[in-house]
């Protein structure tokens, strides 16, 4: 059975410099009406940096909407006109102050399908390097390193709970097992 809902109509109710916020109607597959209200973020990227002695580079920041510090894969927003592979790389310089030889995807994942479009590019950056920083003026972030076992083990017990971290760090499990 095709599923697919159709947009009769579409307001915009918030346009922000990261979100915008709609409410639409949708003509559901049975023929009746239902309100969809929709979070639009321009996308983002998240990268699990590994050194060559399998530390993982992990960043430790506040987050507001949860009121707590929470431990990381660096990551964010994909600017105007960027692809993500060029914002990744940006972010590790921003982050970490790393850049990276090796860059692998990890694939992309919508951490809220259900009220939110946010692709999030997934990678995994091997052959680091140090470089010069470049970190955004509202941006307070510490490095944090992490042997990946460990990591994962914090994943498994619920210690770190950010969704981009957790596949992150699953994915790696996986493909070095």
């Amino acid at each position: 059975m095709d599923f697919t809902e159709k947009t009769l109509s579409s307001k915009s109710i918030f346009k922000g410099k990261i979100i915008n916020l709609k409410v639409d109607e949708v003509e559901l597959p049975n023929g009746k009406r239902a309100t969809r209200e929709v979070s639009e973020h321009v996308g983002a990227v998240a990268v699990l940096p590994v050194t060559d002695d399998g530390k993982a580079i992990l960043v430790r920041q506040f987050r507001y909407p949860y009121k707590q510090h929470l431990i990381e894969v660096p990551a964010g927003k994909i600017d105007a006109g960027e692809d993500p592979d060029t914002a990744v790389r940006r972010e590790m310089r921003e982050e970490i102050n790393r850049s990276c030889g090796e860059l692998i995807s990890l694939g992309v994942m919508f951490p809220a399908p259900g009220a939110q479009y946010e692709p999030v590019y997934l990678y995994l950056a091997k052959n680091l390097t140090e470089c010069d920083g470049t970190p955004d003026e509202d941006e307070f972030v510490e490095s944090v390193f992490m042997d990946t076992d460990e990591l994962v083990k914090k994943v498994m017990s619920g210690e770190i709970r950010d969704a981009k971290t957790c596949v992150c760090a699953l994915k790696y499990a996986l493909m070095n097992k």
